[in-house]
């Protein structure tokens, strides 16, 4: 499962309905669609893989990981 919706093949495996599960979720595991890792050579092939430095300037890197959150955010 990844943080965005692809272009075309976005399965919910059985993985991501038992992590779902995890957090209070009722759900299906055998609903779950079948899914098998890319081969990247395919992808790198066709032209569907991007190199690491396409994505830079994109979201905030945190110059330093907070150990402890602000009160604040603990409501």
């Amino acid at each position: 499962m990844t943080g965005f919706v692809g272009q075309s093949g976005n399965p919910l495996s059985r993985m991501t309905a038992a992590s779902l599960q995890d957090l209070g979720y009722k759900v299906d595991p055998a609903a779950a669609e079948p899914y098998k890792l890319p081969n990247h050579l395919e992808l790198a092939e066709s032209g569907l893989l991007m190199a690491g430095a396409a994505h830079e300037g994109e979201g905030v890197v945190l110059p330093k990981i907070p150990i402890v959150l602000p009160e604040d955010s603990l409501a």
